[in-house]
């Protein structure tokens, strides 16, 4: 996985999540960070071909939206071209696109533009307005429709009203769009959660790609300690080919294959009618985050199952395992209408006395539906999470301290050197690529600057010469 950030990107990419979260945990403001869409699988190294899913990046896409509204700040770590939040409400609701991601067609365009064939009498009205309006404003803007037009034939003038079907309309958002209340909604929450800085999406196509800055992220949380969380909704590919083992370049449509036949013992050619690939699985990556990256983080993953009977069982191995604290279980078929959250029956245990006596096979397999409203049940799982998250931070402290007030007082204290250390570290880093900029910019002036010098003094040597 190392190939999938240079050196330049890895340190750009740490310093600005460094920066982040360093941040927000000034203020003790709980950081998210959502993972969402699926990951590719590239064939070859110059790839042309790829494995891919049909992960959309929604429920993503709206949960980021939910926690920002719950006062979180939020690390997007996004699948380019997949949902984003705030844009899919134009897509998905106002545009009626069955998947957010989907691009405009030719209807879906009229529905964002105002067009007269798609348009009703009012419209027409209203349109026909603006352009008389423009038109008094500057006539040099507008065609009108309607023209008197001079044609000549044989010389002879003639003249006619006809009418220009060519002329471009002046171009209006459709009423739908302008007004629409939940659009103006969503972008005056987009702008607040900009200029509150609460919101930093960092892009990611391949598996590769996507488990080297999960890594980056996940250990840079480790400074919002238990104001962390993690909620995992990608969908993430388990099988990849190793970058060892992948072609260099494009695979070849026909390739031929030496066979040996049993009788003659001689070589054949014979053109092979399809590709076989060798996957391997892919590393597992949500242990390493509870274990190693981020151990105080709030950890909620998910398992999608196309078999009820087994999706408890799943979602059940999968806390046993990976130690998540939530599980947040689907079915393929109603993902989008219901869910199950396997949780412990008094969230999270504060002594580990307490979580051997309530194992994950004895949690609650709480179900969640859809009620009223386009995003109720993204609404209804993150109220759950988040309820879920802030009784984990008031009850780790108390575990992590014993009960002892001096002892938690001394670990804030040094809690927060340590914060502040990060802050002034995150300074000279900043300073020193400032720093760096300027002395290449500098270089280059001087390094034009001589070789301008030079070759003035070549021309006038040259010159006195002659």
């Amino acid at each position: 996985m190392e190939q999938a950030l240079s050196s330049d990107k890895r340190s750009a990419l740490e310093l600005e999540l460094l920066t982040f979260v360093t941040t927000h945990a000034e203020w003790h403001r709980p950081v998210a960070l959502v993972t969402s869409g699926g990951t590719t699988v590239d064939l070859e190294v110059n790839s042309v071909r790829c494995l891919d899913n049909f992960s959309t990046g929604l429920r993503g896409a709206i949960s980021v939206e939910q926690f920002l509204q719950r006062g979180y700040a939020v690390i997007h770590l996004w699948r380019t071209g997949s949902a984003s939040p705030y844009a899919r409400v134009l897509t998905q609701d106002l545009l009626g696109l069955e998947q957010a991601n989907h691009g405009l067609s030719t209807a879906s365009l009229g529905k964002l533009f105002s067009t007269q064939e798609n348009d009703d009498e009012e419209d027409l009205m209203v349109q026909q307005v603006l352009q008389q309006e423009q038109a008094a404003m500057d006539p040099w803007l507008t065609n009108p429709t309607k023209s008197n037009t001079t044609t000549t034939v044989n010389n002879n003038a003639i003249e006619s009203n006809a009418t220009n079907d060519l002329e471009p309309s002046p171009v209006t958002l459709h009423r739908q769009v302008l007004h629409s209340t939940k659009l103006q909604t969503a972008l005056a929450a987009r702008k607040c959660a900009i200029q509150e800085q609460r919101l930093l999406t960092i892009p990611f196509r391949t598996i590769e790609e996507y488990l080297a800055k999960l890594q980056l992220i996940a250990q840079t949380l480790r400074h919002s300690q238990t104001l962390a969380l993690c909620y995992m909704a990608a969908a993430v590919s388990d099988y990849y080919v190793p970058y060892e083992e992948k072609s260099l370049h494009k695979i070849q449509s026909h390739s031929t294959t030496k066979t040996t036949t049993a009788a003659a013992g001689e070589e054949d050619d014979n053109a092979s009618e399809g590709l076989t690939l060798q996957l391997k699985s892919v590393p597992k990556t949500l242990g390493l985050l509870k274990t190693q990256w981020a151990p105080e983080a709030f950890l909620v993953s998910f398992k999608l199952e196309t078999d009820m009977s087994i999706l408890r069982q799943k979602a059940t191995s999968a806390a046993q395992k990976y130690g998540c604290h939530l599980v947040i279980g689907n079915l393929l078929h109603t993902r989008h209408s219901k869910v199950w959250i396997l949780s412990p029956p008094t969230t999270t245990p504060t002594v580990e006395e307490e979580a051997a006596s309530n194992p994950p096979e004895d949690w609650t397999f709480q179900e969640i539906s859809k009620s009223q409203g386009d995003d109720s049940l993204e609404s209804a799982m993150i109220d759950y999470v988040v309820q879920c998250h802030f009784e984990y931070i008031s009850n780790h402290g108390y575990s992590t301290h014993n009960n002892n007030s001096s002892r938690s007082l001394q670990a804030a204290k040094q809690r927060h050197e340590a914060l502040l250390e990060q802050k002034r570290q995150r300074q000279r880093q900043a300073l020193i690529q400032q720093i760096k900029g300027h002395a290449w910019t500098i270089a280059g002036t001087l390094i034009a600057f001589g070789l301008s010098s030079a070759i003035n003094s070549a021309l006038q040597s040259r010159a006195r010469r002659r």
